[in-house]
């Protein structure tokens, strides 16, 4: 077999092959056919790593047989490797042990290797090995070795020619040229550099004839022979990029790369030409693309600190009116009239102090994935007639008309309640916000047919008479803190996260969102949301009670608060509509308490989350698994400021019967023990 392989073609010109027989690093070119390797050329460096010759290793198939010294527990492993290696173009790499019988040791070897192919489509290998020691297993390759490999890189992939240059006569000579479509760059370079001989009239010619004009003056002075030869006596290689351009062809991204051959800076010098115009194209990209990033996270930060001061001044001027109505109300003890007065405004004020709190945290939520669309049956007409109907007393104390279109065939749909109610009661906020009294709110609901069977499409259309949005600034409607007016300017309150979060609740439910709007003419806002058509229930849902004091009276109600002014104001609440009222600290006090007292003491359970010893979760829990049931079954009620739906879920799989989110809405609050204790 080796004997017929010396008769083949060459795989490289003479050149070549010294440059590789000679190179400092331990390395072997494999022959590669029909997934069985033949020793082309072995270096210099590899007959000194293993004591042997070239004579001894040249032409010789590689089998199983030269690594009979690899322990039994490797050997199995590294051959699989190199299976995999042969039959694919997948790179070469293995840390094995072996002993080497010539040297009489056994040394640690870290070979690396990838297949390559000349011109006419012959396929090789070359692989480059590395004797390592415990301490440098990890480190596999110093930056020297490195340098050395990418010139053997840039000899044998990619390259377009490669040349070598005589370092006492500066002539230039022609060793390895790949046709092909490529060839005009090749062409352009052995005009300039083939025909003159002489490698500094070559390369003159070359550059005035090739080279972008703007890199020129450039090229000429690195590529000097009086440059490159001075910076190789300080580095094995270098390299130099620049732009290409001959008459109507396209522009290209050239790379050289000149290192030493032979003897030093002495001898011969080889130059290796590549196309990286793919290259480089792809780095600008990425460049554009990092860039973009950074504009955009830039953009974000100046967004997220015009948030912040809009924010703190928002939360401000609540909070001061909350102050301030607080102290006036203190100061007219005597006045009853002027007393409600304040007590309205600090709650119409807080409401609006916990609109903003919920905006942010609802963009937090939203962001980090764990919004969950929650759809149930829904009787749409007392639905959007209860939406529309919440800022009466708005829209009467600015003199705003409102008007109502409503075609809905299907009464009932599913509908995620708490969702929708969101994004409508965010664009029907704005309209309020933004119209001047006087001015006039439309409101259009309609449905249309569905994309698919059961389906159906309702398109809510919200037109005002107000200030309007510019056309500059409505493409940045929809981004987060953005806000065309600040607060300090418009003395409209407000986070810039509405429309934000409006968006990306309409996204995550399929549905459209349009904005129309013309600065002192008005904002048309269309949101268009697929539901699934449901049928009415057999059952009629429960309505709220009003007067619920007689059925409390006398009901003993133990609440688990760690918060003291919280735990006051739901003892008071609570106490006013006949309850008699114990209170437990946090979820261990809970418990002992429930279990100190005889079954029956306690009708209902109210349980905060988060509190310090035991949290509710673990406490509902536990009272759960009491092993007296009329312990174990006594109701508890999640009462917290954990809100949100996966907040409602994690109480119920806890064990609790239902949910009351905090600030305390009072009505719902009663109407929500009222249904469990009735169902007790």
């Amino acid at each position: 077999m080796g004997d017929e392989y010396k008769k083949d073609k060459p795989l490289f010109s003479k050149e070549v092959r010294d440059v590789f027989e000679h190179s400092s690093i331990p390395l072997a070119v494999y022959y590669v056919n029909n997934g069985r390797f033949m020793t082309y050329l072995v270096s210099d460096a590899f007959c000194k790593m293993y004591g042997t010759t070239h004579e001894e290793l040249v032409g010789r198939l590689n089998s199983p047989d030269p690594f009979v010294n690899i322990p039994d527990d490797e050997e199995k492993r590294l051959w699989e490797v190199v299976k995999n290696f042969s039959g694919k173009d997948a790179p070469f790499n293995a840390v094995f042990h072996e002993y080497v019988p010539n040297l009489n040791e056994t040394i640690t070897v870290h070979a690396n290797g990838a297949h390559q192919f000349t011109p006419d489509g012959r396929r090789y290998s070359v692989v480059t090995y590395e004797k390592i020691t415990e301490e440098s297993l990890q480190l596999l390759f110093v930056d020297e070795t490195k340098e050395e490999l990418s010139i053997l890189d840039g000899l044998t992939m990619d390259c377009l020619s490669i040349w070598i240059v005589d370092g006492k006569n500066q002539n230039i000579k022609l060793i390895q040229n790949h046709n092909g479509k490529k060839n005009m760059i090749s062409n352009g370079i052995l005009n300039g550099f083939k025909k003159l001989g002489d490698y500094q009239n070559g390369l003159d010619y070359y550059i005035n004839t090739y080279v972008y004009p703007e890199d020129r003056e450039r090229v000429h002075e690195l590529l000097s022979f009086e440059h490159f030869s001075k910076v190789l006596q300080t580095k094995k290689v270098f390299t130099l990029r620049f732009r290409q351009q001959y008459k109507d062809y396209p522009l290209l991204h050239i790379q050289m790369s000149i290192t030493y051959g032979q003897n030093g800076s002495t001898g011969n010098y080889i130059i290796a030409v590549r196309d990286v115009t793919g290259t480089v194209k792809e780095e600008i990209e990425e460049q554009q693309k990092l860039q973009e990033a950074l504009d955009k996270a830039e953009a974000a930060s100046r967004a997220k600190s015009t948030f912040l001061f809009n924010v703190s001044h928002d939360i401000r001027t609540p909070l001061n009116a909350i102050i301030g109505f607080a102290e006036l109300a203190e100061k007219h003890s005597d006045n009853p009239a002027r007393q409600k007065d304040c007590q309205n405004k600090i709650k119409s004020t807080s409401y609006q102090l916990l609109d903003i709190l919920n905006n942010v945290l609802e963009m937090a939520r939203i962001e980090s994935g764990k919004y969950v669309i929650d759809t149930q049956l829904t009787y749409c007409p007392e639905f959007f007639e209860k939406w529309t109907t919440m800022f009466t007393r708005e829209t009467h104390d600015k003199n705003i008309s409102i008007s109502v279109n409503y075609k809905i065939e299907h009464p009932y749909l599913f509908l995620d309640q708490v969702h929708i109610t969101e994004i409508l009661m965010n664009i029907l906020s704005n309209a309020v916000k933004y119209t001047a009294p006087g001015g006039s709110i439309f409101i259009s609901t309609t449905e249309y047919p569905g994309n698919e069977p059961g389906t159906c499409l309702v398109k809510t259309v919200i037109k005002d008479t107000g200030i309007g949005i510019s056309k500059d600034f409505l493409p940045h409607i929809y981004d987060d803190f953005e806000r065309e007016r600040t607060t300090s300017t418009s003395s409209i309150s407000g986070t810039g996260l509405g429309l934000s979060i409006v968006k990306k609740l309409v996204d995550l439910m399929n549905g459209t969102i349009d904005i129309e709007s013309e600065i002192g003419v008005g904002t048309t806002v269309t949101i268009t949301l697929p539901h699934k058509i449901g049928e009415a229930p057999s059952a009629t849902i429960s309505e709220p009670i009003e007067d619920l004091s007689h059925f409390f009276y006398g009901k003993h109600i133990l609440l688990a608060e760690d918060n003291d002014l919280n735990a006051e104001i739901a003892m008071e609440i609570l106490a006013d509509v006949g309850f008699e009222v114990d209170r437990a600290s946090d979820g261990v006090n809970c418990v002992d308490m429930v279990k100190s007292k005889p079954a029956g003491t306690y009708d209902l359970i109210l349980m905060d989350i988060q509190m310090p010893n035991m949290n509710g979760y673990k406490a509902a829990n536990y009272i759960r698994n009491l092993p007296d049931p009329k312990l174990s079954g006594i109701p508890i009620i999640a009462m917290t400021a954990n809100a949100f739906k996966e907040d409602v879920d994690n109480a119920l799989e806890s064990g609790m019967n239902g949910h009351i989110a905090k600030p305390i809405e009072v009505r719902s609050m009663l109407n929500t023990i009222y249904h469990i204790l009735q169902n007790k």
